[in-house]
């Protein structure tokens, strides 16, 4: 798997945005892969504004703004062929307040059953003026094939200045950092420690541990790759199963298994 690499920060993503509105070259459908729910939600809210949309922290209070897969609540809700076929209706059978943008935010993307997927398929092949789609998925991997490659990828990759500076983020920063660049011996050594911490279900929070480590590896192989640094295609490679160890995680495979396959393969 290649890493594609689309600009990362939320700032950099913006200003991607910013320019593309300008020539008028956006794309109908855009896929936000990682960075967390929150860094996600803001770059949606700071899109529809450059769209001429103001709407709550939920995206729900604008009629040219359809949400799926979160209910009234902002809680996930699983996406379904139904909900698909409401959004083509609605975005078929109405017009736009003032002719402006119609805009679909699918919020855990991954959550669509295998027939609300290929009903989407058919929409993005045929996407109407003026209609923008945005997925949200932590990693790539989680969307199928089919739609993936109908979306523009946007890896958001939150800079230490932007997010991520609570005191426990940087202690699970720096014990990432010792970890990508210590030996076989110091890693396992590591994964003891990773483990003795205690998260609401008794052992580490792993979702949140994954959004740091991912973030941090992919910090240090971008220095690597700018600096033609040996330690390039190591890093690229810890990155790459991070990002896969995101979809067994999310399929209940056994958390210290992950990590412990992490190091036999770092």
């Amino acid at each position: 798997m290649k890493i594609q690499e689309l600009p990362g920060s939320p700032r950099a993503i913006l200003a991607y945005w910013k320019k593309a509105l300008e020539n008028n070259t956006l794309h109908h459908a855009y896929a936000l892969v990682g960075g967390g729910r929150d860094a996600q939600r803001a770059l949606i809210r700071a899109l529809l504004v450059e769209l001429g949309i103001q709407t709550n922290e939920h995206f729900s209070s604008h009629p040219d703004v359809i949400v799926l897969g979160q209910n009234n609540e902002g809680e996930t809700e699983r996406i379904t062929v139904d909900d698909v076929r409401l959004l083509k209706n609605r975005f078929s059978g109405y017009a736009t307040r003032e002719q402006g943008w119609r805009v679909a935010v699918l919020e855990q993307a991954h959550t669509m059953t295998h027939e609300a997927a290929n009903a989407l398929l058919k929409i993005l092949e045929e996407p109407g003026k003026k209609t923008l789609f945005v997925l949200c998925v932590q990693t790539h991997e989680l969307l199928i094939p089919t739609v993936r490659s109908r979306c523009h990828m946007v890896y958001v990759t939150q800079n230490f200045s932007d997010v991520g500076t609570a005191p426990e983020e940087k202690k699970e920063r720096e014990l990432c950092t010792a970890f990508i660049n210590g030996t076989r011996t110091e890693q396992w050594a590591l994964l003891e420690t990773v483990f003795k911490k205690k998260g609401k279900d008794g052992g580490p929070d792993v979702e949140k541990l994954l959004h740091v480590w991912e973030h941090t590896t992919r910090v240090a192989w971008r220095q690597a790759l700018s600096q033609k640094q040996r330690s390039e295609a190591r890093l690229r490679g810890c990155l790459e199963h991070m990002q896969n160890m995101r979809v067994d995680f999310s399929h209940h495979v056994n958390p210290r298994l992950l990590f412990e396959q992490l190091v036999i393969n770092s």
